[in-house]
């Protein structure tokens, strides 16, 4: 290092003298042991290709600390073209990385939930309505398969598997007389049947969920 701001106080505890020139330490002894290999390759892709560069790494401070920080830079040639140095700034980002890990925590927690709700709702259909057990599951699973031959991704195989599992939900609102009647129904039980699509976009539309699962088709379709 031939220039180094006051700000490497804070972010590594060494003051400027001690890292320029190495007179105390080089700030490649500051890396994190496992990431000095991947800071040093992607530096030299950045000098073969001569773009900047943007790398996040570990360093250790003084104390000991173990702190991310993002470097944003650009290896350049000297006036005379044998050397070689490299201009940028170094930004701690440790809240970020905290902050970034936290909120995929509470996304997956979210996702668990979500599907848990999901099952639970599943299987209340199926209980209420017996005579179609598992049917809900099976189309899901069908589904999932015939997208997934079909060369769809897996995020939105998934989407597909869940509206699957769904499709029946509107049947949580009808009497579990009708459903499970055993013999055949007259006209007025058969039109209540037909609602439990409708019934199930009503209660569905109101859940957000991060694809489409509802599209009420208007009277002309």
């Amino acid at each position: 290092m031939e220039v180094v701001s006051r700000g490497i106080i804070e972010l590594t505890g060494y003051r400027p003298e001690e890292i320029i020139g190495n007179k105390e330490l080089p700030y490649s002894d500051l890396i994190y042991t496992e990431d000095r290999e991947m800071v040093w390759e992607l530096i030299q892709e950045s000098f073969a290709a001569g773009d900047h560069y943007e790398i996040e790494y570990r360093i250790v401070t003084r104390s000991g600390q173990l702190k991310y920080v993002l470097e944003r830079g650009k290896v350049i040639a000297g006036e005379s073209g044998g050397e070689v140095f490299v201009e940028g700034f170094i930004s701690d980002v440790t809240n970020l990385r905290v902050a970034r890990r936290e909120a995929e925590e509470s996304k997956e927690k979210l996702e668990a939930t979500l599907r848990s709700t999901i099952n639970a709702l599943s299987r209340i259909v199926e209980i209420r309505d017996p005579y179609t057990s598992g049917h809900q599951r099976k189309v899901g699973l069908l589904a999932a398969s015939i997208s997934r031959r079909m060369g769809l991704e897996d995020g939105l195989c998934e989407n597909i598997r869940i509206s699957g599992l769904l499709h029946d939900i509107g049947k949580l609102w009808i009497p579990s007389e009708i459903l499970s009647k055993p013999g055949r129904l007259n006209q007025i039980e058969f039109d209540m049947i037909k609602e439990h699509s409708r019934l199930g976009y009503e209660v569905l539309k109101e859940i957000e969920f991060d694809f489409p699962i509802c599209r009420l088709r208007d009277s002309a379709s």
